[in-house]
């Protein structure tokens, strides 16, 4: 067995014959104290023996509660029914046969989706008995505990590869068979992943020690894309649509038992919150830090060590912290909100997590000061704490489907180059090369880069290394350009320090998937000319891979050198 012990009592069988024969074999595996109830799930064939079950379980609190499922009902529905109950103390399944068939297809995928809704220390219990007793009967009861072992042995790692679900065990300590009753004490935590457009409701649910206040809003909409694309070579990407939605925002003031983990994981309980998310509007939510466990969960670290931060804070946290790719695209996009959240909470300080080890966070402070965050306002941690108040804003920025940015997030980048800029003017090169030097070759290397430079420097580019230029020549550089040509990737984010951009030219593989200089070029009104090539690592036909993304490629000359030259001569 894996990360539990097992143990199987010697003919042990529990009936319904006085007192409270039911639970006495189990008394070590419930929870020693209530929290958020207890849930039975039945149908109306085992309603009689369902009802021994709620009477008993919670019984101080006038019984647990009860749900009945029948034909229409669905793994989906069922879920949703559960989250929004909050974790419980004990979840017991008195389910026929045929209604675990008909609702999961078995025994095993009964566990394995439903297991998350008990809280950590709690206890799942799957009621077996069968009134039908006679031949078969324990061979069938074997079958069944035989799944349920499974639901928690399963350790194939292409099961988790293909459907992000670990397995049951990580969170179990230990499984009992007791007949008629079979348990499983759980010892992990697993949190309910909620992102925006979420209702508040369904949180404070969850969650009543937690209560969210909306401090601002800013209302949705649709980007009018002004910007005209053109493709070359094989691309994989769907046509870049004339118009993008976005949806509304909020600054939200969550106050309660929270905690923040680091790498961008902010928890109430066991519930993850929104601002957790670099893509809280994609489905289904994904982080990673924090694996799938079934539907809509995830397995969050128990971090006992955690220290509390006392104060109101802002959660501008990264899920990697130091990289500027992630940092200019998924956190900046939360700077709007701070302004209004300060004026409401003059105490209030920004938060950032970094790794130990890892400095004290010397990039974001360099963005939160040039946006006008005073330096003591700027709290740096490394390592989880516990906060009993955060703001958090809805990101304006969003590079997964549905791809959306707020027309808004212009003013934060005006704002971030004027403070990034200071004294300095923007250059004079209006034509620029943004390409990558040897430091940066493990990801989608260019194997022909010299003579692709050689190119551009010949037609009056500016070819330069971002990562070798301190932080107001990188921008100054963009925004005195009016064409931006480049390879794909973070290297081109600064992007909105442009001020006057005409063209932006690209050269990428088509494994690499991310539509970011997309997003930049339509808020900036601008032309984009993308030049896809083939990836030494094919990606698959859905989605993308770690290999296929960072794949090594070479620009095809014969095949679009003729196009680039011509582009070029447009601008």
């Amino acid at each position: 067995m894996n990360a539990f012990s097992f143990w199987k009592a010697d003919g042990a069988r529990t009936t319904d014959a006085g007192g409270d024969p039911l639970l006495e074999p189990l008394r070590a595996l419930l929870p020693s104290e209530v929290r958020r109830g207890s849930v039975v799930i039945t149908d109306a064939a085992r309603a009689e023996r369902a009802e021994h079950w709620r009477v008993h379980l919670d019984a101080d609190r006038g019984g647990a509660r009860v749900i009945e499922v029948d034909a229409d009902t669905t793994p989906v529905s069922l879920n949703e029914e559960l989250v929004a109950h909050g974790s419980c103390d004990v979840l017991a399944m008195v389910l026929t046969p045929a209604s675990v068939v008909q609702v999961f297809g078995s025994h095993r995928q009964l566990v394995r989706q439903t297991f998350a809704h008990v809280r950590p220390n709690g206890t799942f219990l799957l009621d077996v008995a069968d009134d039908r007793a006679g031949h078969g009967r324990e061979a069938r009861l074997e079958r069944m505990l035989r799944s349920v072992q499974e639901s928690m042995d399963d350790t194939s790692p292409a099961d988790e590869e293909t459907t992000g679900v670990l397995t049951v065990a990580r969170a179990a300590k230990e499984l009992r068979d007791l007949g008629d009753v079979i348990a499983i004490a759980k010892r992990g935590k697993h949190a309910y992943a909620v992102g925006e457009g979420v209702p508040h409701s369904l949180l404070t649910a969850r969650e009543p020690e937690t209560s969210v206040t909306v401090l601002a809003t800013r209302p949705g909409g649709v980007l009018d894309v002004r910007m005209h694309e053109t493709s070359y070579g094989p691309s994989l990407a769907d046509p870049w649509p004339d118009a993008l939605p976005y949806p509304p925002l909020e600054l939200r003031r969550y106050e309660g038992p929270l905690l923040s983990l680091g790498g961008m994981r902010l928890v109430s309980g066991t519930t993850v919150l929104p601002e957790s998310f670099r893509w809280p509007h994609h489905r289904p939510l994904s982080h990673p830090h924090l694996r799938a466990v079934a539907p809509g969960f995830l397995r969050v670290p128990r971090r006992a060590h955690a220290t509390t931060l006392e104060g109101e804070h802002y959660f501008l946290d990264c899920v990697f912290d130091g990289h500027f790719g992630h940092l200019t695209t998924e956190v900046v996009c939360r700077f709007w909100g701070w302004d209004d959240a300060k004026r409401q909470h003059p105490d209030l300080k920004a938060l950032v997590h970094v790794r130990p080890g890892h400095g004290r966070g010397k990039l974001e402070r360099m963005l939160l000061t040039a946006y006008g965050v005073a330096p003591e306002d700027i709290v740096v941690v490394d390592h989880p704490v516990r906060l009993r108040s955060v703001v958090g804003a809805s990101p304006m920025w969003h590079n997964q489907d549905p791809h959306h940015a707020h027309p808004d997030i212009v003013e934060t980048w005006h704002r971030l180059t004027a403070g990034l800029l200071g004294d300095s003017s923007p250059a004079t090169h209006e034509r620029i090369f943004v390409s990558r030097g040897p430091g940066l070759a493990s990801r989608r290397p260019c194997r022909n880069q010299a003579e692709v430079e050689r190119f551009f420097a010949d037609r009056g580019f500016h070819v330069f290394y971002p990562e070798d230029l301190p932080m107001d020549e990188q921008v100054a550089l963009f925004a005195g350009a009016r064409v931006v040509a480049g390879f794909g990737g973070s290297a081109m984010f600064n992007l909105m320090h442009c001020q006057h951009l005409e063209a932006t030219i690209v050269i990428s593989h088509h494994g690499y998937v991310a539509r970011n200089e997309h997003l930049f070029t339509s808020l900036l009104d601008a032309d984009i000319h993308y030049f896809w090539q083939a990836s030494e690592v094919a990606p698959p036909e859905q989605g993308r891979t770690r290999a296929s993304d960072r794949s090594g490629f070479s620009f095809d000359f014969a095949g679009q050198g003729a196009d680039l030259e011509r582009v070029l001569a447009g601008y």
